[in-house]
This record gives C-alpha cells, structure tokens and sequence, in this order.
C-alpha cells in the first residue's frame, strides 16, 4: 500500500493500514512511516495537525484505538488495537507483572514503579519518581525501568499533564502520565 502523510489524519489512516509504527522520524526503520511523510511534515513546529511531535499526544486524546509506548527497541511508536493483541502476546506470554517479577524478569525498580502506576491510577513521570523514592543519581534505572515495563506492555502512556500547586493552580510544563 501506498500512502503519503501530510497531516494527522494522513497518518492515523496510514496507521490503521500498517497496525504499527515507530515513533521516531528515521525513515530508515524498518518499522516507520516516516520514509511517506509528505512535504508538508515539520517536526517541533507545534503545528498540531503537521508536525509528528504532537501527533503522539493528540493520538491518546482523539484516537481510542491507537496506544502510544516505548515499544520498538527502547523507542516509542504506535500501535492500533488490532495489533495489540499480537504485541501483547509476543511481549508478555501470558505473564502477570508479579510473575514477571517472581521469575526474575522483570527489575525490582520496574515491579515499584509497576506497584505505583497500579495503585495510583494514572501518575505522573514525576509522582512515579518522587513516591518511588528514584533519586537524581537513579535516573538512569528508573528510565531503564520505565521503559522496560512499557516494552512488555505492563505500562502505557496514557496522557499528560501539568502540575498542580497546593492550592490545586496548574504550572509548568505537561508530564507524561501512565497507566496500566
């Protein structure tokens, strides 16, 4: 099939046919749409509807049937309800995250953070670091972690949003939040 991508929509169509893509702009992955991306495509320009930096978030507000993770090597990509099944199968065999964990195949950091997302609904990057006790000097763990539970599709990104001060006001920039 052929397509060319010059927006949102161009892209959601395109994924619905393909079922899976990374995220990243390389068109040289063997598992991209980026080598259809139409002239049209800018990336970081905050054009919501041509540039693919904001496709990942609008995709989990708008796209129900579209899930957005670090799936691909470490790297984000997407993939459609109708594959998921197959991802989910091949990713996880049939493994709860406690058995994944029992069976020493899932990191004790991972199992933490785990525990959080399911206890805590939808956290934060930065409730998930701060009530898991991850330190500055921990970041590297905790982003091993983070991306090995979305790899075996324990965890999803699910949204983000901004903080909140005390007195409930919003400030600063959005954080991606997470759940099972």
């Amino acid at each position: 099939m052929t397509w060319e991508i010059n927006c949102f929509d161009d892209f959601c169509r395109a994924l619905d046919d393909a079922g899976f893509t990374d995220g990243g702009g390389s068109a040289d992955s063997a598992f991209s749409l980026a080598s259809y991306f139409g002239p049209a495509i800018r990336w970081h320009t905050g054009d919501r509807d041509t540039d693919p930096w904001e496709w990942r978030l609008r995709v989990l507000r708008e796209k129900d049937r579209i899930a957005y993770a670090k799936l691909f090597r470490g790297r984000s990509g997407y993939v459609t309800r109708e594959w998921y099944p197959f991802f989910l199968a091949a990713r996880r065999r049939n493994d709860t995250a406690e058995d994944a964990y029992r069976e020493g195949r899932l990191s004790r950091a991972a199992m933490k953070i785990y525990s959080l997302v399911e206890e805590r609904g939808e956290p934060s990057l930065i409730e998930l670091k701060r009530l898991g006790g991850f330190r500055r000097e921990d970041k590297s763990r905790f982003d091993r972690a983070l991306t090995e539970l979305q790899a075996r599709m324990f965890v999803t990104i699910c949204g983000m949003r901004r903080q909140a001060t005390m007195l409930g006001g919003e400030y600063g920039w959005n954080i991606t939040t997470f759940c099972i």
